[in-house]
């Protein structure tokens, strides 16, 4: 009796699982917008060291270090006192956005959900016979659309 059980769960589970396959782009974007936001922690983290860094030298080259980009004249002039203010503000902007994607295209994959099941529910009703809304009650009706 209880594989039985476990066999219809399964099938409910997987039948379930069909309404989300299109929403799947949408928790795909959540995901990297959450990753976006988890990778600014540790990047905050490393301008610290170049923030300390400047207290002591303001005057040293934030690029000076990196080979490929020490070639840039832009870059090799820049400052420590100039670019890490600039990269706080650019690592706040990352998060930000990374934090608005996920939470956004998160929550918008249930409220798609919780609309296909109303709207499916709402279609199955209306191909129902007379007699089906003669023996229920009309609140009760509603209320199954509503929650």
């Amino acid at each position: 009796m209880a594989n039985s059980t476990q066999q219809s769960d399964l099938k409910v589970y997987l039948r379930l699982l069909t309404y989300v396959r299109p929403y799947a782009g949408f928790f795909a974007i959540s995901i990297v917008g959450l990753l976006m936001f988890a990778l600014a922690q540790p990047m905050s983290a490393y301008i610290i060291k170049y923030f300390v860094d400047g207290l002591s030298n303001p005057q040293a080259s934030f690029f000076a270090e990196v080979p490929y980009l020490s070639e840039v004249p832009f870059l090799v002039d820049l400052q420590l006192m100039q670019t890490v203010p600039l990269l706080i503000v650019l690592i706040a902007m990352w998060q930000g956005i990374g934090s608005f994607l996920g939470n956004y295209f998160l929550a918008k994959v249930p409220l798609g959900l919780v609309h296909d099941f109303r709207v499916a529910l709402f279609n199955k009703l209306l191909v129902l016979p007379n007699c089906y809304f003669d023996h229920h009650n009309s609140g009760h009706l509603i209320s199954r659309i509503t929650y």
